[in-house]
């Protein structure tokens, strides 16, 4: 589980002809890594880079050079472990049967289709025109749209749920990822207004 090793490799492409068996075998078996998946989340991370720098620019709405690693992590990288932490909390209430480590690993194969599909997307918003964006969008829907099934079905084999179970607390787990947001903006916001009193606190001492 924490190393990587050929079928694990294997395993991991396995899911993008079969994902239901993949994810079946992978759970059962033990044929899941950690340290894959972390490798994963790294790729998806530099691919979501990777597309916000070098996008075509007829195709990017972003300003280039105005990039903010930390705000594009909290964006990728943080979303998706709120994912995992929201559906781990709702998950383990509905009576699911997948462990911690289990969703950390079918949701970064998940990411899979993403990381693959990502450069010869990139490549091309640079040759193809206004257009032909209906392609570009096209083939944006399919790398998107593949990871939302893998995830999806990595879900409901690693808690063994059925399909409406599957999409009930995957609805629950998005609800779940908006809490904590809401408590964590909350949260900054009574720690900004603290600093600010003990500041002032401290400021009214001195001139005393």
């Amino acid at each position: 589980m924490l190393g990587i090793k050929k079928r694990h490799i294997t395993g991991l492409f396995s899911i993008l002809k079969s994902p239901i068996e993949a994810f079946d075998v992978m759970r059962h078996q033990g044929e899941g890594s950690l340290a894959l998946a972390t490798v994963l989340y790294l790729l998806f991370f530099a691919m979501v880079v990777a597309g916000r720098q070098w996008t075509g620019y007829l195709f990017n709405f972003s300003r280039v050079e105005h990039l903010n690693i930390f705000i594009m992590m909290a964006l990728s990288l943080g979303l998706v472990f709120l994912f995992i932490i929201a559906n781990m909390a709702v998950c383990t209430l509905s009576d699911g049967e997948g462990s911690l480590s289990d969703v950390y690993v079918v949701t970064a194969y998940a990411t899979l289709p993403f990381i693959l599909l990502s450069p010869p997307i990139i490549l091309l918003s640079n040759v193809m025109s206004l257009g032909e964006g209906t392609y570009y969008g096209l083939m944006t829907i399919v790398k998107y749209g593949w990871f939302a099934v893998l995830l999806f079905t990595g879900n409901m084999s690693a808690h063994q749920f059925t399909f409406k179970k599957t999409v009930f607390t995957l609805l629950l787990s998005v609800a779940g990822i908006l809490i904590l947001l809401f408590m964590m903006f909350l949260g900054f916001a009574l720690m900004t207004q603290l600093t600010e009193f003990i500041r002032t606190f401290y400021n009214e001492i001195l001139f005393i």
